[in-house]
């Protein structure tokens, strides 16, 4: 079955009225989150001491790397931050 795009906006549309009336999951079907586990986990982040930054770019997609390029190049002390590490 195709799915064309009336079909799929209307879908999207119920989907969002569910949501927003909160009527799509009962919470006591939700399970609990788990702390997670520091040892099995991948840890705090690299981080490194003394670095004062004057921008913080957040998402190295193309318009964040392209910010935090033109920023250093201005002369500005910057950190990228990714979902993958800084």
């Amino acid at each position: 079955m195709a799915l064309d795009r009336r079909d799929f906006l209307r879908t999207a549309a119920a989907g969002a009225g569910l949501a927003v009336t909160g009527r799509g999951v009962d919470a006591s079907e939700v399970p609990d989150a788990k702390e997670p586990d520091t040892k099995e986990g991948i840890g705090a982040p690299f981080v490194r001491s003394g670095q004062v930054p004057d921008v913080v770019v957040v998402g190295a997609g193309n318009f964040g790397a392209w910010t935090a390029l033109n920023l250093q190049r201005g002369g500005m002390n910057v950190v990228l931050l990714d979902q993958y590490g800084p």
